[in-house]
């Protein structure tokens, strides 16, 4: 017990050296003395006195400037062109976002879709040539909105399916059923 109680004194006593060091380490400089003193007809400047009695030189600190009343509508200005970037770029941020949340979300149904083996609106014309080979049939024509084509498969159904695809990406899809 008494170790621990020395061990602790001792300790308290680093502690209040640590202490010591740190706020003297953030307290402000104390402004240096700056003498001027001329010496064979040329100025110099010194933290010396040149002679004794000299008196030093009055210096303004150089870091502490008076508040111009002038500047804070210049400083307001600042500041709103500040938040209007952040809210620019955070909109931008947001847009950027839910796009590709979007395309991710597509992507996914698009996969699904495609592990399932359905051909879906939005896949391409080899994704469908994969699900389903080559089709028996296709009619195609250009019109303002582009090419668009049609392509005819005899479903194992007893049916048949028609996929539409505007510019090679599948705009529609049909089944029909033989009657």
């Amino acid at each position: 017990m008494q170790d621990h109680n020395r061990d602790m004194k001792a300790g308290s006593g680093v502690l209040r050296v640590l202490l010591a060091v740190f706020a003297a380490a953030a307290a402000p400089p104390a402004p240096a003395e700056v003498y001027r003193c001329v010496v064979g007809g040329v100025t110099q400047f010194s933290d010396r006195p040149c002679q004794a009695g000299d008196a030093p030189l009055a210096v303004p600190q150089a870091n502490v400037m008076p508040a111009d009343r002038a500047a804070a509508p210049l400083a307001e200005q600042h500041d709103r062109r500040v938040q209007a970037g952040r809210e620019a770029r955070d909109a931008e941020d947001a847009a950027w976002r839910q796009d590709h949340e979007a395309r991710t979300a597509e992507a996914e149904r698009l996969r699904a879709a495609r592990v399932r083996g359905e051909v879906v609106r939005g896949m391409s014309a080899a994704d469908v040539r994969r699900l389903l080979g080559t089709p028996t049939k296709i009619d195609s024509d250009r019109d303002a909105r582009g090419l668009r084509e049609r392509w005819s498969y005899a479903d194992s159904g007893a049916g048949r399916v028609t996929v539409t695809l505007r510019d090679g990406v599948v705009s529609d899809v049909r089944r029909s059923r033989r009657k």
